[in-house]
């Protein structure tokens, strides 16, 4: 199994349930974020859940691929890849730089920055 798709995998699975608790599925699967990255995260994926949950729940296993760096090409909107250069700029202090450039270049791959 790929990373992604465990990543994935675990997400999906966290949300799924009656008693699920997005802010807790941030923490639990974007551990090796920053805070600071995760209390965005958490709050655009909250603004999201509200909307939409099954959508929400896609984007979300969706960037958990890109995190993990094992991109698994499941599309994003335009806006949904303009999110993530500040996700990046809140915890880029902290993160690995591996981590920021292969981000970062996925944005400019897809035009979104």
């Amino acid at each position: 199994m790929r990373p992604s798709e465990k990543t994935r995998s675990d997400i999906l699975r966290s949300l799924g349930g009656k008693n699920a608790a997005p802010g807790h599925c941030v923490d639990d699967n974007f551990s090796s974020l920053p805070e600071s990255a995760k209390g965005l995260l958490r709050e655009l994926f909250s603004r999201k859940y509200q909307a939409d949950p099954g959508a929400a729940t896609e984007w979300l296993a969706t960037l958990g691929t890109i995190f993990a760096q094992d991109y698994d090409g499941t599309p994003l909107r335009e806006a949904e890849w303009r999110e993530l250069p500040g996700i990046i700029s809140a915890g880029a202090g902290e993160m690995d730089m591996e981590l920021v450039s292969y981000v970062m270049g996925l944005v400019m791959e897809h035009k979104a920055l």
